[in-house]
């Protein structure tokens, strides 16, 4: 019987890469016309890992204040995703969005950071998620997205438990949005079944097994 490779090819990663960039470009055209300024995305790092080592592989604190969106994924793939940003820089984000001065004095509330936050959120997982759909010629669903705040160890740990009911392995994007001399971290997470696995890589000429 065939077994989960230890090591994901070359080839596999380079396609899911692919699907980043072409997801970052669109994510970066839709917010810059957003805010009416230029912004640009970087991708430091793009990888498939086991799903139960997937905390490890990210460059944040466990005990660090993150913001995120949850949603599940549907139709052609059974998956869910996150994506999360430390508190400062969803913060700096919201700024940006509302076209405010970093630094600034001028309060923002909760709310408007939670609403802005969903809807960028929308934007960059939507573009990834369209160019996932558009490569592999399946049709994705997303849920309405969830907000969620606190410890990124506890926001990751609750969201793992309910993939690793079906998934085994995560498509992690780490997100690096420059806007002027102003860098924003996050990172972005896809956790599909094992089924919804095997359509992916298939669909990329890829092998997946179970």
């Amino acid at each position: 019987m065939k077994k989960n490779p230890i090591e994901f090819t070359d080839i596999q990663i380079d396609a899911l890469k692919e699907i980043g960039n072409i997801g970052a470009g669109h994510a970066a055209t839709a917010l810059s016309k957003m805010i009416g300024r230029k912004v640009m995305i970087r991708l430091p790092n793009v990888n498939i890992v086991k799903l139960e080592t997937a905390p490890k592989v990210a460059s944040y604190n466990e005990e660090e204040i993150v913001d995120g969106v949850y949603q599940s994924l549907t139709g052609g793939i059974e998956a869910n995703s996150l994506i999360f940003f430390p508190n400062k820089d969803a913060r700096y984000l919201t700024e940006i969005i509302l076209e405010k001065e970093f630094n600034t004095n001028e309060s923002i509330t909760e709310d408007i950071k939670k609403s802005v936050l969903m809807e960028s959120s929308n934007i960059i997982a939507g573009s990834y998620i369209n160019a996932l759909s558009t490569i592999t010629n399946m049709v994705i669903l997303p849920s309405i997205p969830y907000f969620i705040s606190g410890t990124a160890g506890t926001i990751f740990n609750s969201v793992l438990a309910v993939a690793s009911q079906n998934s085994q392995i995560a498509l992690m994007i780490e997100i690096e949005f420059i806007e002027a001399s102003n860098k924003i971290h996050g990172w972005f997470y896809v956790m599909p079944d094992i089924k919804s696995s095997n359509k992916i890589l298939d669909s990329l000429k890829c092998t997946f097994y179970e």
